[in-house]
């Protein structure tokens, strides 16, 4: 193999491609799932603005509830 082969550069080029692909998609799925996140987020910035108690009350059992699992192990 000479200097100028491309295969000589690239001995997998196939590979590379494949592997560019999946970065790409790797990419969009996660710029979508931050899409996801954020839509969450303000979805429960405004829960807890409507209902103050609610979330701490909910917050509190889900605390208790964490702590007794902790406690058993």
């Amino acid at each position: 193999m000479s200097t100028n082969d491309p295969q000589a550069t690239n001995p997998f080029p196939e590979a590379g491609e494949k592997l560019a692909q999946a970065s790409g998609a790797l990419h969009e799925h996660a710029r979508q799932w931050r899409g996801v996140q954020e839509e969450w987020t303000e979805c429960v910035r405004i829960t807890v603005r409507e209902n103050p108690l609610g979330a701490v009350g909910t917050a509190l059992a889900v605390g208790a509830l964490f702590g007794l699992l902790c406690a058993r192990r």
